[in-house]
């Protein structure tokens, strides 16, 4: 869950499965899962609405409690290995 208010531009994760994992909601360690990039926050509190546009080019909603930094993942991740191998 994220631990203060984003800003745009932030790189993020989407870490709930409240809503399903689709290309929409890539939720991080799925197979589809995929950061994003902040590019709307409505509110300045825990009832922010935070807009994120996927890598996989889907954009959704979300709240603080379903993202997280993508700065805060560890290099050990497995999820960032597989990520650099997919890029390559």
């Amino acid at each position: 869950m994220l631990n203060r208010v984003p800003e745009v531009n932030e790189r993020v994760i989407l870490t709930s499965k409240e809503f399903g994992c689709t290309t929409g909601n890539p939720v991080w360690g799925s197979i589809i899962g995929c950061p994003g990039t902040i590019y709307g926050v409505e509110g300045n509190n825990i009832s922010a609405i935070i807009r994120v546009e996927w890598d996989n080019g889907s954009v959704n909603s979300y709240r603080y409690k379903h993202l997280d930094f993508y700065s805060t993942l560890s290099e050990d991740n497995p999820n960032i290995a597989f990520l650099r191998s997919k890029n390559k």
